[in-house]
């Protein structure tokens, strides 16, 4: 609901805050040792202040459309405009809060693999859980409907299978892995690229309008 309300980039762009807030989480948490003589700490630090000052750049700073070789003479799907400033805010505040849930998820299993290495198990319950949950609020908020459990032969499909398989299962169990020797403020390091790769597929497919701010 987030990305709807503002842009898929702008979405991924926010999500580069999760490992800041995993790390901070971490430190609270005691699962990462926080020295400041270290560089390993000050790079951790350099690298959360970052992300962080990056988000607030997307969210207040726009800027002039940047064109790329594919994108010229193409019309843009400028989401930021097309959606009032109230929706927009909305847009912020769920990703904000989509951030915290994935940084408490990273968190939370890295601290279950500690006494459950079964990392290919452990994914099979996160997401049957996940879809129970899932089965859950659609009930709750759709009601007994038919139409949000229509896939149909068409990119829901795809879309519904490609999450399921890759989002979820395999990302879920590589993440595990490496989380379970490097932790999982390492993990979420990564995040960043998301941000690129999603920002460049918008703008191939999508036709989304990319301006210098993000």
């Amino acid at each position: 609901m987030g990305a709807n309300l503002t842009s898929a980039g702008f979405a991924s762009a926010l999500y580069n805050m999760i490992p800041a807030i995993t790390f901070i989480m971490a430190i609270v948490l005691r699962i990462e040792k926080l020295r400041i003589k270290s560089r390993h700490s000050q790079a951790k630090i350099v690298g959360s202040l970052v992300t962080v000052v990056g988000a607030l750049l997307m969210i207040l700073y726009k800027g002039p459309v940047v064109e790329f070789v594919w994108s010229k003479a193409r019309s843009h799907r400028d989401t930021a405009t097309s959606q009032s400033s109230g929706n927009w805010l909305t847009g912020i505040f769920m990703l904000l809060g989509s951030c915290l849930c994935w940084s408490s998820f990273f968190i939370l299993q890295s601290n279950t693999l500690e006494t459950y290495s079964a990392e290919l198990s452990l994914t099979t319950l996160i997401c049957l859980m996940g879809a129970a949950m899932s089965a859950v609020v659609t009930l709750a908020v759709e009601g007994f409907s038919a139409k949000p459990w229509t896939i149909g032969w068409d990119m829901r499909l795809v879309t519904a299978i490609y999450s399921g398989v890759v989002c979820s299962g395999v990302a879920y169990y590589v993440q595990g892995i490496v989380m379970k020797e490097r932790g999982p403020v390492f993990v979420t390091a990564f995040n960043p690229l998301c941000m690129i790769i999603t920002a460049v597929l918008g703008s191939i497919i999508l036709a989304e309008e990319i301006t210098l701010g993000r």
